[in-house]
């Protein structure tokens, strides 16, 4: 049996023999469920309240309704030892709230919760094949891939107080050193300067809309408790101060006189 577990909201978690498995924010997780596994389900303390869709299913059901043989089943479902963890994508996230909010009382409905599992299974596929192809392509193995979209995906939206690189690992299931090698060979830049880029891009734009006084309000929204750590970050990337940054765009906005 396999599962696809698509985290919404809220903190939850599966232990297989012992060995947990956290659901990051925004993630869809595919289990392979082998038969004499001791399963449990846990809810970790949260403000947030819990949100998740579980579908669980036979890889027969695939070969009878995508129409695909063993091997490219293998391919796709075969995940590592930890789950095969992806980022959900808005039309998941879509799907999965429409299938929660169905009432399974009517015959249609039971038809509607099929087409739309279906759906959601077909949309995580597609995703596998994707980074199966980047993983060809770059020489990362895919398991990896997309686990390193996901630590992407985190500090993208952490970036103003990042996780250490040890419990980004922990979010991601690599170590530190394999997530660290793997990340830079993968998208070009380390850990530390993926957040750097994040930082200074912020920055930019916020930059070519603000005066000269709220240089400490930006330095405070992207991530700097120090103005002066921001200023000297932001002239290492862009060679020049965030001062002479404003003035070069204020000078562009200016009229052009006739």
């Amino acid at each position: 049996m396999y599962g696809i577990y698509l985290q919404l909201s809220g903190n939850f978690s599966i232990s297989i023999d012992d060995n947990d498995c956290c659901f990051p924010a925004s993630s869809c997780s595919l289990i392979h469920f082998r038969h004499g596994n001791r399963i449990e389900h846990i809810l970790n303390g949260s403000n947030t309240p819990l949100t998740y869709l579980g579908l669980l299913f036979d890889s027969r059901l695939l070969q009878k309704k995508f129409q695909l043989g063993s091997e490219e089943l293998s391919q796709l479902l075969a995940p590592p030892n930890l789950p095969a963890v992806n980022i959900a994508t808005p039309d998941m996230k879509k799907v999965s709230y429409e299938l929660l909010s169905l009432d399974f009382s009517t015959y249609g409905s039971r038809l509607s919760a099929e087409a739309k599992a279906l759906e959601l299974i077909a949309a995580y596929l597609q995703r596998v094949e994707h980074f199966s192809s980047q993983a060809a392509i770059n020489g990362t193995p895919q398991s990896s891939v997309q686990r390193l979209h996901l630590a992407k995906y985190l500090l993208e939206q952490q970036y103003r107080t990042p996780p250490s690189l040890d419990r980004l690992g922990r979010q991601v299931g690599l170590n530190r050193r394999k997530l660290a090698e793997e990340f830079k060979q993968l998208f070009g830049k380390s850990v530390y300067e993926y957040v750097i880029f994040l930082r200074m891009e912020k920055a930019k734009d916020r930059l070519k809309k603000c005066r000269h006084g709220q240089l400490g309000l930006i330095a405070e929204q992207i991530g700097y408790s120090q103005q002066g750590s921001f200023s000297k970050a932001f002239k290492q990337y862009t060679g020049y101060s965030p001062s002479e940054y404003i003035n070069l765009h204020t000078i562009k906005k200016l009229p052009t006189l006739q």
